[in-house]
């Protein structure tokens, strides 16, 4: 029968094996990520271009500082969306979370809401006794600005 010693000892061994083989390259990580995000802001320009051509709505581009360890610190894209007086941010929050490769939240005077990037797909999740995700497409980007916005 196995002491815990012995346990521990397998499972420290089969860790280092894992993590031999699984080097992962951090930076092509974060290219991804990054190119991800600008994928999700062109597809939000492009169904709200008519509106920013009618000066109903203005994009304002910024960008954010994040830090997480094994891709060091790094510049990342911020979307605002200037409409009226209110203002929606896409602030993303990193691409190291468990079950995906990315999250952003959307800020608004209302709320706040998050979208994941899963296997190449954005997803907005709603937190409750059960994560519920549902794809970011336009008619679901429409209900977070509904829940986002006063």
């Amino acid at each position: 029968k196995n002491s815990l010693s012995d346990f521990l000892k397998a499972k420290a061994h089969k860790s280092l094996e894992d993590s031999n083989q699984g080097q992962i390259n951090w930076e092509e990580r974060k290219k991804e990520w990054l190119g991800s995000i600008e994928a999700l802001y062109g597809q939000i320009k492009n169904w709200l271009g008519s509106l920013e051509e009618e000066t109903l709505l203005t994009f304002v581009p910024s960008e954010i500082t994040l830090h997480e360890p094994p891709l060091g610190q790094y510049n990342a894209k911020v979307l605002t969306i200037v409409i009226g007086g209110q203002r929606i941010s896409f602030v993303p929050k990193g691409t190291l979370i468990v079950g995906g490769r990315g999250r952003i939240d959307v800020e608004g005077h209302k709320g706040m809401r998050t979208i994941i990037l899963r296997d190449g797909e954005w997803s907005i999740v709603q937190r409750g006794p059960k994560l519920k995700s549902t794809k970011f497409n336009k008619s679901s980007f429409q209900n977070v600005l509904d829940e986002v916005m006063e």
